[in-house]
């Protein structure tokens, strides 16, 4: 059966591609799809913790609150040690991420929701120059001994000639992490979310 967390990731999969579509092009649909990214995304860990009180029978009805804290008391309670096993689990691999050059992601979604807009506030421009020399080149063969057999000519044997190139390239960073750029980011956090939710389905939901 198809995980709560699963259909998350599939919601923050479509908007990271709507994200594609937009990015360096179009500012506001871009940073729609960003803010309903980033709620997907971080919502498939939240996911799973109502996921697994549902195989592990721990009783929370919707409209209850299904965080870490209550997690652990109802599985206490029940003396459900899988369940235990799990959110110490989900804890730990939370923390890991929180702690990550992702973490700020997880404010940036709750400043999505709680405050205002979310967008990316640092824009790098990367210019390179390269020097290309065009001309004719001889290729000498020798033969085993190390003797000369012939010069072959490849090109076309016009005077050298030099080509300046020169290539911009230009990306939406965050200033909290300006190494990468959003977009990059995105993926890269989508990727470990995933790996994390396939994890607990072979490790709990065999």
């Amino acid at each position: 059966m198809k995980l709560e967390a699963e259909r998350k990731l599939s919601g923050a999969l479509y908007h990271l591609k709507r994200m594609e579509k937009f990015y360096l092009k179009e500012d506001e649909p871009f940073i729609y799809e960003l803010e309903a990214f980033l709620v997907k995304v971080r919502g498939a860990l939240d996911a799973l913790l109502w996921d697994f009180n549902v195989k592990f029978k721990l009783g929370f009805k919707e409209e209850d609150r299904v965080d870490f804290k209550n997690f652990m008391l109802r599985a206490c309670e029940l003396g459900n040690e899988e369940a235990l096993e799990f959110i110490k689990w989900w804890k730990e691999v939370f923390s890991k991420l929180r702690g990550s050059k992702f973490g700020f992601l997880f404010d940036k979604r709750n400043i999505a929701v709680h405050k205002k807009r979310v967008k990316p506030n640092l824009i790098q421009v990367q210019v390179t120059e390269s020097l290309s020399i065009l001309d004719s080149v001889t290729v000498t063969v020798y033969d085993k001994s190390g003797r000369m057999k012939e010069n072959i000519e490849i090109g076309s044997g016009h005077r050298p000639s030099a080509g300046l190139r020169t290539s911009v390239e230009v990306g939406w960073f965050f200033k909290d992490y300006p190494g990468e750029d959003v977009l990059t980011l995105c993926w890269e956090f989508y990727n470990k979310v995933c790996e994390v939710v396939k994890v607990a389905k072979e490790k709990f939901d065999p």
